[in-house]
């Protein structure tokens, strides 16, 4: 997918992680996870957005556990940041009530964390009366906070609790994240060589002056010849740009199994959801939950028939190379394997990554002429050889 998922590398016992941080493949090269830091309930990196370096934080607060303990955590890493002068924005679900934050009530535990946040010349982000979490049980309350020093908060705008369905009891929290210039993260931009304008490209080179200059010199000395090279080298690339425009990647496609079914399940089951949310009668509940069943139902089946088609459709090697690195990013049993499936009807697994695109290539491909030919490997006899004795 487009994300890298940042999590506790926990080796030392059986507690699983309960925090993660997930950012676009594109700044997955420019983002490390600063381990010191971390812990199974917090998660903590470091990346670089427009040549500065940001912490982000995830942190999950048992309300079983001590908070203090908890507020030590989020001190380790207020105090890494202070020290690196560096913004900190952290997002954590906090299982703590106060009216500060617009819960209807306060308790111990947010009383602690209001007064860590005031003595630390931290900020809270969050913004409105929308709560956080809803539960069927017609619980709501305001536990998911953002919280950020001074630096960070003024990285972070248009924050908002988003009403789309999550399939959990929390809400999706939204903000914009600016680069500390206070300029929105520059787009990413590509050439299409396909896209090429020949003929305006043929155009930009008879027309460039210098180019026709230095065609009529004589090129009888290395500086010349040097020279010459940096000018059709210079014509060059500004042809080529002129003729093949930058367009902006578009991070916003849609995957293949968000369907037309999918998105109708989905929709069923919001309209169930704010309905459920107004009345608060228990059959309105079982009523949602009938739908939200639904949905995850039929998203999982969308999900397994693009991926099988996926794997269908591939017909040469580095396609196949490209499943396999799927299955291993995964990190499910299946991908230890290092196989697909060679059949999908009857579920067979390869024995090793070569076998996958051998058996594809014959399944897939009808006509054997139209495959390239493959040399045989070194130190293998000569076919003609081998016929012929």
């Amino acid at each position: 997918g487009n994300l890298h998922h940042f999590i506790y590398p926990n080796n030392n016992n059986n507690t699983k992680p309960r925090a993660a941080i997930s950012v676009h493949k594109n700044l997955a090269n420019k983002s490390w996870l600063l381990h010191e830091l971390c812990s199974p309930d917090a998660t903590v990196i470091q990346t670089h957005l427009n040549n500065r370096q940001v912490m982000l934080a995830s942190i999950y607060m048992d309300r079983t556990h001590n908070i203090d303990a908890t507020i030590n955590t989020i001190n380790k890493i207020t105090s890494a940041a202070g020290k690196g002068k560096l913004p900190l924005i952290v997002c954590t679900d906090s299982n703590c009530h106060h009216v500060a934050w617009e819960n209807a009530s306060s308790d111990s535990r947010g009383d602690k964390l209001l007064n860590y946040i005031n003595n630390n010349n931290l900020i809270l982000l969050n913004k409105g009366t929308t709560p956080t979490f809803m539960n069927s049980r017609g619980q709501n309350s305001v536990i998911d906070l953002t919280i950020a020093n001074e630096a960070g908060s003024e990285l972070v705008q248009g924050w908002r609790v988003s009403h789309k369905i999550t399939n959990s009891d929390h809400r999706y929290i939204n903000f914009n994240l600016l680069t500390p210039n206070n300029n929105t993260i520059p787009k990413i931009t590509k050439r299409n060589p396909k896209h090429t304008d020949w003929a305006r490209f043929a155009k930009e080179l008879n027309d460039n002056t210098d180019l026709q200059r230095t065609a009529q010199l004589e090129l009888s000395t290395i500086t010349k010849l040097n020279e010459a090279m940096h000018t059709l080298h210079s014509a060059l690339k500004h042809a080529y740009e002129t003729a093949c425009p930058p367009i902006t990647v578009n991070h916003n496609k849609k995957p293949p199994w968000l369907d037309s079914t999918v998105l109708r399940a989905r929709t069923v089951a919001r309209k169930r959801l704010n309905h459920a949310r107004k009345t608060k009668r228990p059959d309105d509940w079982d009523k949602y939950h009938t739908k939200l069943r639904n949905y995850k139902k039929t998203l999982q089946k969308s999900k397994t028939n693009s991926w099988r088609k996926f794997c269908e459709s591939a017909q040469s090697a580095p396609e196949m190379a490209r499943i396999n690195k799927i299955l291993k990013s995964t990190g499910k049993p299946a991908s230890k394997l290092e196989s697909v499936y060679t059949d999908p009807k009857s579920k067979t697994l390869s024995t090793n990554p070569q076998q996958p695109s051998t058996n594809s290539s014959n399944t897939t491909l009808n006509n054997p002429q139209s495959l390239p030919h493959i040399p045989p490997p070194l130190g293998s006899p000569n076919p003609k050889s081998t016929n012929n004795s």
